[in-house]
C-alpha cells in the first residue's frame, strides 16, 4: 500500500481509496504474485507504481505501508531506492513484517504452538515459491540481512504469538542502532496481522490510529514542494 500526504493542491492521478483516519489518498498496487511470478516480479511492479506516483508527488510526501510479506516488499522497495541513490519514501509502516525467508519458525516451539495462523511448513513453501531458485538470504528477498541505515522513520507493529515476531524485533533493534526514528508496538497474546481486525478488536483499532498519527507526523516534518500550498 502507498499512502500520499493530503494534497495542498490536488490528489494524485491514481484514483486511490481514502484512508478515513487521514483523509489521504491510498493506493493498493495489484502486483504479480508467486508462484506464477517469482522474484523479482513483485519488486519490479511495485517500483513501477512508485515511480508513477512520484512523477506527480514528492517522494518525501509518500509513505510505503505493508503487512506480512507486503511489509517485506515495502522494505525491499525502500532499500532498492536507497542503494540506487534515488529519493525514498517519507515513512515506512510495517505490520507483522516477514523480513527473513531463511528462518526456522519452529526454533521457538512454544510460540509455534500458539500461532493460530502461520506454520513453518507453509512459510517455507511460500519462501521457495517467491525466491524462484534464488538465494533466500539475498537482502532483496530477506531485507533483515540488509543494513537499514538511511531508511526513513519507521512504524512497526508486531505481536508476541506471531512466529514472525523475531523479524520485527531484530529489524527494530538494527534500525535504532542505525539512528533511525522508530515507533515500535509489540503487543502480548495476539497474533499475526492482528491490526487487520480493526473495527472488531480494540488493540487493532489503537494500532491503526497510532499508525495514522505516525504518518501524519512524518508528513508534517517533510518539506512541502514549492507551489504545493495552493488552494484545491
Amino acid at each position: 500500500m502507498v499512502a500520499t500526504a493530503p494534497a495542498r493542491r490536488q490528489r494524485p492521478k491514481c484514483s486511490p481509496r481514502t484512508w478515513p483516519e487521514l483523509l489521504t489518498p491510498v493506493l493498493l498496487p495489484d502486483y504479480r504474485l508467486a508462484p506464477e511470478h517469482p522474484f523479482p516480479a513483485a519488486l519490479d511492479d511495485a517500483l513501477a507504481v512508485w515511480r508513477s506516483i512520484t512523477g506527480d508527488v514528492a517522494p518525501a510526501r509518500v509513505a510505503l505501508f505493508g503487512d506480512s510479506a507486503g511489509a517485506g516488499l515495502a522494505v525491499a522497495i525502500a532499500l532498492h531506492l536507497r542503494d540506487a541513490g534515488e529519493p525514498g519514501p517519507g515513512a515506512l509502516g510495517l505490520i507483522s513484517p516477514w523480513l527473513d525467508l531463511t528462518a526456522d519458525r519452529n526454533s521457538n516451539p512454544a510460540r509455534a504452538r500458539r500461532d493460530p495462523l502461520l506454520s513453518q511448513e507453509w512459510l517455507a513453501d511460500c519462501a521457495r515459491s517467491y525466491a524462484g531458485g534464488r538465494d533466500p538470504a539475498d537482502p532483496a528477498l530477506s531485507p533483515l540481512f540488509a543494513s537499514p541505515a538511511g531508511l526513513p522513520p519507521l512504524f512497526v507493529v508486531a505481536a508476541s504469538d506471531d512466529v514472525l515476531v523475531p523479524d520485527a524485533d531484530q529489524f527494530v533493534l538494527a534500525a535504532r542502532d542505525a539512528g533511525i526514528d522508530v515507533h515500535y508496538t509489540r503487543v502480548s497474546r495476539l497474533w499475526h496481522d492482528y491490526p487487520l481486525q480493526a473495527g472488531m478488536l480494540a488493540a487493532a483499532d489503537r494500532s491503526v490510529e497510532h499508525l495514522a498519527a505516525f504518518l501524519q507526523q512524518a508528513w508534517d516534518r517533510s518539506p512541502v514542494p514549492a507551489g504545493a500550498d495552493g488552494g484545491g
